[in-house]
């Protein structure tokens, strides 16, 4: 259902692009002309100066509509973009510092991701082999202890649980996750997904920007697209002047748009470390319980626990954080007390044909039939010859009205005869589970000294329903009218431009077709090749870089050598992206 949503809605956003595109083709001819034909390279100086380069040219803009893509440039920006690079002495040296460790960043990312997928490659292979020994079992199925189904620690969040980024990152092998709307982001999750996305991309070509600008090769225009539902951003630079430069000039140029990716992703790690800090004006940790911050529709909560509300205590003890609202639900899941706990009930022996609830199985642990009523079974009844008492009864006012106990001779027989009586439940994950729930109304001061109005809200099943059904926070605002949802709105937009940018940092220097770490490629080639010609033949090597041409006139061993590790490099992203998008559709 969410990829057919997906997709309507992605049918629908192009059909209407289409459609304006004809619209004002219709109305405003001329200017549709103006702004969609193709725009001639001009012929800037190879080197300026000054930032008044930017505006030497006429100014133009330029739009392009595919079938399935939209892309926009403008010269509009250059004069801009030359501001933010003063032109003085100190400024002019600390920029080719921080350029020049981006490049050395750039150089360690290549060839650690070639690594990388070298070994991923070579993980393939030896899965592959082990499937084709005749010895193999291909039908064993790996078991997971309770711990691993589907409760892994959401270490990413420091202050909500569950959200559809970190859901989406759970399970990735090799530490490389596809993250695909509609399979494993969720729809609602989108506006983050392409916001993301396309803040990454536009530090990412900023990066190469100023780099140029602090290295004196011109700027062209710079734009952003659209491709289906993916932008991006782009920088066109003068590439005769760009060739006129040393190898490290290259290098730093070629290599900004990754740096500035990490400089990125540090910045919004700090944030988010920092995270109540920054909101402090509005919210605060709370030190009360944890807030509940969504239930799932398919949730057996809802409707029971309202998005808002304050659980301060599981199973009677305190949940004040994430990490111990997660750890409590951890620690239930591992350990059977709960459902083994007995209460002191009245109840004397029935014909167990009557006791509909009481006809339970695995496949059927809360009855055929559905039912207010629990069935309960004698603790001890083991230490008899005769069978189990058992009776139905309502469970949360057991749970809450009647004492607890080991075996019977814990109640108090004063009130008549009395069993010592546990929830029978024949399956092994199932829980019982006591919430304790503040509604918002009396939670809106969030003072600790107000009136104490909770209630209780009685779980029976699987603790991982509660932990994937619900999801939690813990900074709440200072004020009743601001939105509880704000923080967590930020930390997901904040998870996912970590996520991609630190992505980009790594996988765009693989030496692959049309990525950064190709056009380092051939800087490195250039270098290494000519640095034996020199030495094989005796030769002096201009070092300046001056005599070192572009890609398509390289000699031809250089260009082979480029080719050979381009196309390897590619085959091995290639099957590491489709091993990670298979992995996202559960294959």
């Amino acid at each position: 259902m969410a990829v057919a949503s997906l997709v309507f809605v992605t049918l629908v956003f192009w059909a209407l692009v289409r459609v304006m595109g004809l619209i004002l083709a219709r109305f405003y001819p001329q200017k549709f002309k103006e702004l969609t034909d193709p725009v001639a390279p001009g012929s800037p100086a190879l080197l300026p100066t000054s930032s008044s380069h930017g505006s030497a040219r006429k100014r133009f803009h330029h739009l392009s509509i595919g079938h399935w893509s939209l892309s926009f440039s403008t010269n509009a920006l250059n004069s801009a973009l030359y501001k933010l690079v003063p032109d003085t002495p100190p400024w002019r040296a600390f920029h080719r510092l921080f350029y020049s460790a981006g490049a050395v960043f750039g150089l360690l990312s290549l060839f650690g991701s070639m690594a990388f997928l070298a070994a991923n490659g070579i993980s393939l292979l030896v899965v592959f082999a082990k499937l084709a020994s005749p010895s193999a079992d291909i039908t064993a199925v790996q078991t997971l202890s309770p711990q691993d189904l589907e409760f892994r620690s959401n270490s990413s969040s420091s202050y909500s649980t569950r959200t559809y980024f970190a859901q989406s990152m759970a399970g990735g092998s090799n530490g490389f996750v596809s993250l695909i709307p509609g399979v494993n982001i969720h729809v609602s999750s989108l506006g983050y997904y392409v916001l993301a996305l396309l803040v990454c991309g536009v530090v990412h070509e900023l990066g190469h920007a100023l780099a140029a600008i602090v290295e004196r090769v011109p700027i062209e225009s710079v734009g952003v697209f659209l491709y289906v539902i993916y932008p991006g951003a782009f920088v066109d630079l003068h590439q005769a002047s760009l060739e006129t430069k040393g190898p490290s000039q290259k290098l730093r140029v070629i290599c900004a748009g990754v740096w500035h990716n990490v400089v990125l992703g540090l910045w919004v790690w700090l944030v988010l470390t920092t995270l109540p800090l920054w909101l402090s004006w509005g919210y605060k940790l709370s030190n009360s319980g944890v807030v509940v911050l969504d239930v799932t529709r398919d949730s057996p909560l809802r409707g029971h626990v309202p998005p808002a509300a304050m659980i301060s205590q599981v199973n009677g003890r305190d949940a004040s954080t994430v990490q111990d609202w997660e750890q409590l639900l951890y620690e239930n899941l591992v350990d059977d007390t709960s459902i083994h706990q007995g209460y002191c009930v009245t109840a004397s022996r029935e014909d167990k044909g009557t006791l509909e609830c009481c006809d339970v199985s695995e496949a059927h642990p809360f009855g055929r039939r559905p039912s207010s009523l629990q069935c309960f079974q004698e603790l001890d009844a083991t230490k008899t010859l005769m069978s189990p008492m058992q009776a139905c009864l309502l469970a949360h006012n057991i749970t809450e009205n009647h004492p607890r106990c080991r075996s019977r001779s814990d109640c108090d027989m004063a009130s008549g005869p009395m069993q010592c009586m546990s929830v029978y439940v024949p399956q092994p994950y199932v829980r019982l589970i006591r919430l304790s729930i503040r509604d918002r109304e009396s939670t809106a001061t969030l003072n600790p000294s107000s009136k104490d109005t909770s209630r209780t809200v009685t779980f029976l099943g699987d603790p991982r329903e509660i932990w994937e059904g619900v999801r939690i926070g813990s900074l709440v605002p200072r004020a009743r009218w601001l939105p509880i949802c704000i923080p967590y709105m930020v930390e997901e937009l904040l998870q996912f431009i970590m996520s991609f940018t630190f992505a980009l940092a790594v996988f765009n220097m693989v030496p692959s077709h049309m990525l950064d770490g190709q056009h380092a490629l051939v800087v490195i080639v250039d270098v290494i090749m000519d640095w034996i010609h020199g030495h094989v033949s005796g030769e002096s090597l201009d070092v300046s870089g001056k005599s070192h041409v572009s890609f398509g006139r390289v000699d031809a061993r250089k260009r082979s050598t480029v080719k050979w590790i381009s196309n390897a490099a590619t085959v091995l992203l290639s099957v590491t992206m489709l091993r990670s998008v298979l992995g996202a559709f559960g294959i």
